[in-house]
């Protein structure tokens, strides 16, 4: 109990961390980083400034021994899991849609001399016309209609077929219209690869995965991630 005096956690994040603890055994070895985590949200940190994913603990636990020197990843969205992967791997291409979120992980990469990243730049386009759904792998619109209505990510999803077949070792979904970029990533990933799908508990992910990845031995990580209260489901789907 003094540990928990010393840190001064508030008797609702205490019920909070009690409730968990019942329903996600599996995640008690993480439960002391994950209540640093909502504590330090508060003074502006991030998984960005730790430089981790911003994936469920024990699905980037899985990653993290899953991991080889000599591997290549393509990641859809940048952030923390970008100097996470440069820092293990041998090769990271990242695409990335906000050119404000572009400018500030390029700064981190130039400071920490990080050189193994091919970081890529690759805005919406105007004019998206809304025939079908978000959930649809064929009409490259985000599920985020108010922020992105009208806007679509072909070109952004299309960044990954500039790469021969069978090229990378891992692709993470973790950015915009998920369901188009797992269509383009099947052929990509090498016979021994995995994809990750984060967020994979979201209905409009499920058609893409039932019609695409069907064929996949998938593992589901549900619990929590850091810096969020609720949990999530981050997929890890094996080829």
């Amino acid at each position: 109990m003094s540990l928990i005096r010393n840190i001064q956690i508030p008797f609702k994040l205490l019920k909070l961390t009690f409730y968990r603890f019942s329903k996600y055994p599996k995640d008690i070895p993480f439960y002391f980083d994950w209540i640093l985590s909502l504590r330090n949200k508060k003074n502006g940190r991030s998984t960005f400034v730790d430089r981790r994913p911003w994936l469920t603990y024990r699905a980037a636990k899985w990653l993290d021994s899953y991991l080889k020197p000599g591997m290549r990843v393509f990641e859809y969205g940048s952030g923390g899991s970008t100097v996470f992967f440069a820092q293990r791997v041998k090769r990271v291409v990242s695409v990335e849609h906000s050119p404000e979120w572009y400018k500030m992980v390029k700064n981190t990469f130039n400071k920490l001399k990080i050189s193994n990243v091919e970081y890529i730049l690759k805005e919406p386009e105007k004019g998206a016309k809304r025939e079908g759904d978000c959930s649809d792998p064929h009409f490259y619109v985000s599920g985020f209609q108010n922020k992105f209505d009208q806007m679509s990510f072909c070109e952004y999803v299309k960044v990954i077929d500039n790469y021969p077949d069978r090229f990378f070792d891992m692709v993470l979904i973790d950015g915009r219209a998920r369901p188009s970029c797992i269509m383009h990533a099947v052929k990509k990933i090498k016979k021994s690869g995995i994809i990750v799908l984060d967020n994979s508990d979201r209905e409009r992910y499920k058609l893409a995965e039932s019609n695409i990845l069907c064929n996949y031995k998938c593992v589901r990580f549900f619990g929590i991630g850091p810096y969020s209260t609720d949990p999530w489901e981050t997929a890890i789907f094996l080829k």
